[in-house]
């Protein structure tokens, strides 16, 4: 029966509402401390953030891994800046309003805003920071699709002209995922090349210091930040630390200051949280939600029959993934979606309850009979290698495919070469991943299952080879829609189709997290967790 629940989404009057009150703030100062008494801050210090890898480059306008996505919006900051509940709060613009039509977006941008090298930030570098995403960032080539122009009147307005509405498109501009880069370092050059990939100048809080490619990153205090006093800290280092135990023991030792949910392993987490001089951060991360899967490669024989798939789903307990491999900081997941985004998410998908007799059922149809000895195929299963859950799960799945016939063998490898084997090479049978659904599906689930962006070598999009024409369709459809009931029922059909066809198996919903050294406040301000600035962190004690 269809779910007829009614949409609560993020409603583009509220945001700009919210831009227009906001922008009274924004004059004042910008974002809102959130600190814990009245008094300011105190100066100076160090944060120490760890990693689980190593970034590839800090041109985060090219990637949307996790580790370009830590380090990054420090020193590149978007147009708006978004609290908990993904209400839009001024940034690089003070305010913005939208034509009726919804094919109009005019931004004011605060002025006095220095990029990194001293150079005036302006509305030419907005216009080269959007048409730069549109051509080269992994979700910007949705997000910006219908964007044909950004017109810039004066050096503090922004004019963005759509030829078609982008219902979500207030809601894209964080830092972490629109970045606004300088026009005057990159215009004309290769921008895969670009020197300053590793050398970044950004407007941010934080201004890049070195590096020592594998070990760590140093970022500087910027003084001539525009929200003066902030930011508060002198220095923030990242550590990369690919050694599970090693992360452990720094943030036991206070050698880290903070850490995420993927870099902390959950079966640590109780025993870190129960520590005097450690807490636990499970807010502020509403604005990225992710969803751990299983990802099918339809070019293998052995994957290509849907009923081989759903095999596999009834094979897989996802209470017991959620309970025991994430220790009950998961939600068991049926859909494309995270069950987190309760706006988008339709409580009626199959969900393929553990069954042998079915999935051997399935199997034999599928034309996979078992052979003399019992095995009917072998495939190799990868993971994603900075996620500690994951190594749990390829475990556990391949136990479980073993009792049907199906010989698992498990590879791993480090990040690079992963993200190379899997959205590049297309060289796999399946793997434990997951992604990340982000504030709006047009911009974190279409990626995964919208065909033309297949075979493209694009990190962290559409590896499957999956094509279904009625799948793209509602897929564009719903990008575009702005009758919000109309946009969910689109997504609900979608979320349909997939959980039947299953290109991807999902398993749970993780609850993202943060482990931080309590000398270490206000860390986290917004809802894009450990993606945010770092501007308002401020040592005590």
């Amino acid at each position: 029966m269809k779910n007829d629940r009614t949409p609560t989404m993020i409603d583009r009057r509220s945001l700009l509402k919210a831009g227009s009150a906001m922008a009274v703030l924004g004059a004042m100062g910008g974002t809102v401390a959130l600190a814990e008494d009245a008094a300011a801050p105190a100066q100076g210090g160090t944060i120490t953030h760890a990693l689980a890898s190593f970034p590839t480059n800090l041109a985060s306008f090219l990637s949307t891994g996790t580790p370009q996505n830590t380090v990054c919006p420090k020193i590149f900051e978007g147009l708006i800046a978004y609290d908990f509940d993904i209400k839009p709060m001024p940034a690089l613009a003070e305010s913005w309003e939208m034509s009726p039509d919804g094919l109009t977006y005019t931004f004011k941008l605060r002025s006095g805003v220095k990029w990194h090298d001293g150079q005036d930030f302006s509305s030419a570098d907005v216009a080269f920071s959007i048409a730069t995403l549109k051509e080269v960032h992994p979700r910007g080539r949705n997000t910006f699709s219908t964007v044909t122009a950004v017109e810039t009147p004066d050096a503090t307005t922004a004019i963005f002209k759509l030829s078609a509405p982008k219902p979500f498109l207030l809601a894209a501009l964080a830092g972490s995922e629109t970045p606004m880069i300088p026009k005057h370092l990159y215009e004309g050059t290769d921008l895969k090349e670009n020197p300053h990939n590793n050398n970044p100048v950004g407007t941010g809080p934080f201004k890049f210091n070195s590096w020592e490619v594998g070990n760590y990153i140093i970022l500087d205090k910027n003084p001539d930040y525009w929200d003066k006093p902030k930011p508060y800290v002198d220095r923030v280092i990242f550590r990369t630390f690919t050694d599970i135990g090693s992360r452990v023991v720094g943030l036991e030792s206070g050698e880290v200051d903070l850490a995420s949910s993927e870099v902390v392993p959950i079966a640590d987490l109780a025993r870190l949280a129960a520590m005097e001089h450690l807490a636990v951060n499970d807010n502020g991360f509403a604005y990225v939600p992710t969803i751990a899967n299983l990802h099918f490669n339809l070019m293998r024989k052995e994957f290509a029959d849907k009923r081989v798939r759903q095999a596999v789903a009834y094979m897989i307990d996802r209470e017991f993934v959620a309970k025991a491999l994430w220790y009950g900081r998961a939600i068991p997941n049926y859909g494309p979606f995270s069950p987190l985004s309760k706006q988008w998410y339709a409580t009626d998908l199959p969900t393929y309850p553990n069954d042998q007799a079915k999935a051997e059922a399935l199997l034999d149809e599928a034309g996979f009979p078992k052979d003399g000895s019992g095995k009917r195929f072998s495939v190799t299963l990868d993971f994603y290698p900075d996620e500690p859950a994951y190594r749990t799960e390829v475990e556990y799945v391949k136990q479980q495919l073993g009792k049907v016939g199906i010989e698992v063998t498990i590879r791993s490898q480090d990040v690079s070469a992963y993200v190379k084997r899997i959205f590049t090479d297309h060289d796999f049978d399946f793997t434990a991943d997951g992604y990340s659904t982000q504030f709006d599906p047009a911009v974190g689930v279409q990626r995964y299952y919208y065909s033309p962006l297949y075979n493209k070598g694009i990190p962290f999009v559409n590896p499957l080879g999956y094509n279904n024409p009625e799948v793209d369709k509602l897929l564009e459809d719903a990008s575009i829609e702005v009758d919000e009931k109309k946009r969910y029922d689109l997504y609900y059909k979608f979320q349909h189709i997939i959980a039947d066809e299953l290109p991807v198996l999902p398993l749970v919903g993780p609850v993202k997290f943060a482990v931080y050294n309590k000398r270490v406040q206000d860390a986290i301000v917004t809802s894009n967790g450990v993606f945010g600035t770092l501007a308002n962190a401020h040592i005590v004690g």
